[in-house]
């Protein structure tokens, strides 16, 4: 067997330090920094709480781009607060709610769309059977029709001439 040489065992425990030091501040990567409502700065591993606004966030867990700093001067005479507003990047909870709010409206649309569709179809549908109707009764064939006890008459001119009107309303209502 082969005896380990000092310089060798110093090596190893150089390398177990530097990873121990290395993954240790690790953590300290992941923190966020925010400022409260009563303008104390707050460190913690956990994102601040949905109240906070993006400007006083301070830090971020492995934040390429800065954020915004506060602007501490009022808005420019007829400019609105709206357009002053700091335009650098948002926060993840504000993405997710714009996008979130984004699928809905899509949705929604999309919904709105198939159900005008929907009754598009069904009028077309309805102006088809009317217009067929409209022809029979102006062809002259005979048209049987049923009362409330079920028994079955045919129509006489008069009903004859009150169903094309109503046939006609219809046409009129839907084509």
């Amino acid at each position: 067997m082969s005896k380990r040489s000092p310089l060798s065992s110093r090596r190893l425990a150089t390398l177990a330090l530097i990873l121990c030091v290395g993954t240790g501040s690790a953590g300290a990567l992941a923190q966020w920094g925010w400022r409260d409502s009563s303008g104390n700065v707050t460190y913690s591993d956990a994102p601040p709480p949905p109240g906070v606004p993006a400007t006083d966030i301070l830090r971020q867990p492995s934040s390429l781009i800065p954020l915004p700093t506060p602007v501490e001067n009022a808005p420019v005479k007829g400019e609105s607060a709206a357009s002053s507003a700091p335009t650098g990047p948002r926060s993840l909870a504000d993405q997710e709610a714009e996008f979130r709010k984004r699928q809905t409206e899509q949705r929604k649309s999309q919904e709105k769309q198939a159900q005008e569709q929907m009754q598009a179809a069904q009028r077309a549908d309805d102006c088809n059977r009317a217009r067929a109707y409209r022809q029979t009764l102006g062809d002259g064939t005979p048209v049987l029709d049923s009362d409330s006890n079920g028994n079955r008459s045919y129509l006489d001119d008069a009903r004859r001439a009150a169903e094309m009107q109503r046939a006609q309303d219809v046409i009129a209502k839907n084509c």
